[in-house]
């Protein structure tokens, strides 16, 4: 019952510091132990002893009420009043009856010692004015010479006695003054210290109160990195909720602290990571790349193991930061990979823009060949048959150069029909592979690059080839279509519907996204190119390619391409002897074979030829023919020279001197996008090695005229 007593007074303070706290609990202890003895002390006064006089009696009652009054003003948390009011009372009460005592003189002398215990009590209810204690005792030494002096108990001692005590008395007082001075200052000051300690402890504790709820923050704020710690024997000791979510997504366990991480992560996965995580308790700090297979999906995580050292230095186990990398790994091997592509494409390119240039030898003899021979003889037959073959050879080269640059398409006017058909049974020839053809007679022509659009459908049929090992049919269809929605042209624009069906396995709905990006394959030995290649091939003609979502069994490949009204031309007539031209060319080529071939062409159609092996020869030459005021009539030029000036750094010299100069471009390399685009830098028109003689009275024809 006194702890609830005691706990209802006190919850005033609950709040208030630990010194005013201890203070008020001694004074409320010592209010409850004047209300238990004021009640014995009149007991025993009254009953025992017999003395019921006035002098006793009303003082004891004022001071058991006067306390009751001062406990209410306690609980309110009035200390300061409550503790002076207390002490007061006391000492008018004790005051009181010794005044008011009848006893003997030295008998009312030695009460006055009840004022020296009383006096004892300052320094606990002063609480910041400690001149206070002064007052306290400095009224009672004034009362107490009055009582001294006004009492008779000066004529009830001998005078030496009489001096004697009051100088005991004071001098008493006055150094028990100074002590409870003293003794409040010590308690000051070591409250003071003690504030301080309390305040840089309460500030620490502050700050390391934000550290944890910033590391706590720091620690589950990434959303894909899984920390966790484990001991020297691998329990683990701490986790964030990623590392909770990951291995219950990768593993099925939840994870609770304690738990080895042999048996969360498995026997096998742990073997792979434990040499390092060995290295880690050595006091290195490691990095481990883990892969795990789950579910039929792999995954990579980046680990780094940190130990972690306690205040001794020793280490006391290992901090581990996972991410996942699959993404990035894949990311790295896909950038290995396309950096050998590209190296492959460079040698590609290489040998496709010198196969070009003999190409162009052999093609160019072969047109010479048969410029001199009748067109019904058997030898022009064969000549034909030999050209046709080089043709398909640069073909070839330019699907390489396709590859290996991916340039702008060159463009003319093509037959699609018969590109399907004679691509598809290329590709499909001593297989087990039946082709269908739905192609409609009235199919539209389209303005395309051939190479580039033959190689599309070599890729599409090539899978469908490849899907249907076992043999099967394939099926093109072909039609003339306002297109899909989604192209962007005209009311009136025209476009050819092309769709590729095969009987294989088809296309899963997880993959059918896929198809087209760059490095994406389900074959073992795949690249990843073919369909990626084959889409920006289709893009930059202005066209749609997608795959038929409907098709239940097998793939269907869909391409929209924009179509032409135009005709193509009719095969170009055998070259007559008499089809010559007047004028004054100047030949640029590095390579010698090259330019003997061309130049031999040209003048067999009867134009003058001079010739360079590079851009700074060429313009010396045409600047010896601007003085000399003999004219140059056409300019052709190879578009690259190792080594030396090319054809775009020669033309725009050539402009500066002449600003009406015509120039044609030249190159092997027929995928570059100046060749598409040559009237930007100057020319005006282009021709593509190899070339027939054919091809060059076509461009002769254009620029110079009919002799």
């Amino acid at each position: 019952m006194m702890r609830e007593v005691f706990k209802y007074f006190m919850d005033s303070f609950s709040d208030k510091d630990f010194l005013l706290q201890q203070k008020a609990r001694n004074l409320f202890i010592m209010a409850l132990s004047i209300l238990i003895l004021i009640p014995i002390v009149v007991f025993y006064a009254v009953v025992i002893i017999g003395n019921r006089t006035p002098e006793l009696l009303i003082p004891s009652v004022i001071a058991f009420f006067f306390t009751l009054f001062a406990l209410l003003i306690f609980k309110r948390g009035y200390f300061s009043l409550f503790a002076h009011s207390i002490v007061i009372m006391l000492f008018i009460m004790l005051w009181v009856i010794i005044f008011l005592d009848k006893s003997e003189p030295l008998a009312r002398g030695d009460s006055i010692i009840y004022i020296y215990i009383l006096l004892t009590f300052t320094p606990l209810i002063v609480l910041i004015r400690q001149y206070i204690i002064f007052i306290y005792y400095g009224v009672n030494i004034l009362i107490f010479f009055a009582f001294m002096f006004l009492s008779d108990f000066r004529m009830t001692v001998p005078p030496f006695s009489f001096n004697d005590f009051i100088s005991d008395i004071s001098v008493g007082m006055i150094f028990s003054a100074f002590i409870s001075y003293q003794i409040f200052n010590i308690h000051r000051k070591a409250l003071a210290k003690a504030n301080v300690e309390a305040e840089k402890n309460r500030n620490t504790n502050i700050i390391l109160e934000k550290t944890v709820s910033m590391l706590s923050s720091i620690i589950e704020s990434p959303p894909n990195i899984a920390i966790f710690s484990v001991d020297l024997q691998y329990r683990i000791t701490a986790f964030n909720s990623n590392f909770y979510e990951l291995i219950l997504q990768l593993f099925s366990i939840e994870v609770h602290i304690d738990k080895n991480l042999q048996d969360v992560i498995g026997l096998e996965y742990f073997s792979q990571a434990e040499e390092q995580f060995l290295k880690a308790k050595a006091g290195n700090q490691v990095t481990l790349i883990q892969e795990i297979r789950r579910q039929q999906n792999d995954y990579c995580y980046e680990m780094m193991l940190n130990p972690i050292i306690d205040r001794e230095g020793a280490i006391s186990g290992i901090t581990v930061f996972m991410v996942e990398i699959t993404e990035r790994k894949k990311s790295e091997e896909a950038l290995i990979k396309a950096s050998k592509i590209e190296s492959l494409g460079i040698f590609a390119g290489g040998i496709a823009h010198d196969f070009n240039n003999l190409l162009m030898a052999i093609m160019g003899s072969i047109s010479l060949a048969k410029y001199d021979i009748d067109p019904k003889s058997p030898g022009y037959a064969i000549l034909s048959e030999a050209e046709n073959a080089s043709w398909r050879a640069k073909d070839l080269t330019h699907q390489l150069l396709t590859f290996s640059r991916g340039g702008d398409p060159v463009k003319k006017v093509a037959s699609i029909s018969a590109l399907l058909r004679s691509t598809s049974k290329f590709v499909l020839h001593g297989s087990n592979v039946k082709c269908n053809y739905q192609i409609a007679d009235d199919l539209h022509n389209a303005f395309v690059d051939v190479g580039q659009i033959g190689q599309v459908i070599q890729n599409i049929v090539l899978n469908a080839r490849q899907a249907m090992a076992s043999g099967g049919e394939l099926t093109i269809w072909a039609e003339n279509s306002a297109g899909p929605r989604g192209i962007s042209g005209g009311a009136d624009e025209k476009f050819i519907h092309i769709a590729i069906e095969d009987q294989g396995d088809g296309i899963s709905d997880e993959c059918i996204d896929k198809i087209f990006d760059p490095f994406f394959t389900t074959k073992s030995d795949g690249n990843g190119l073919g369909l990626a290649v084959s889409y920006s091939i289709v893009k930059k003609h202005g066209g749609i390619m997608r795959a038929d979502r409907s098709i239940r069994t097998g793939a269907r490949i869909e391409i929209f391409l924009p179509a032409t009204n135009q005709a193509i031309g009719d095969e170009a007539p055998a070259v007559k002897t008499t089809d010559t031209f007047r004028g004054r060319v100047l030949l640029m080529d590095d390579d010698n074979m090259v330019r003997e071939t061309a130049a031999n062409m040209l003048q067999r159609l009867g134009l003058d030829v001079l010739a360079a092996k590079d851009g700074a020869e060429a313009l010396g030459i045409y600047k010896s023919h601007m003085k000399e005021r003999n004219t140059i009539d056409l300019v052709i030029l190879d578009l690259t020279i190792p080594g030396g000036m090319n054809g775009i750094e020669t033309i725009a010299r050539l402009r500066d001197m002449d600003p009406h100069v015509k120039a044609v471009v030249s190159s092997g390399y027929s995928n570059d996008p100046i060749m598409a685009n040559f009237s930007a830098y100057g020319f005006i028109d282009v021709i593509t090695k190899p070339y027939r003689m054919e091809d060059v009275q076509e461009v002769l024809q254009k620029i110079l005229g009919q002799a």
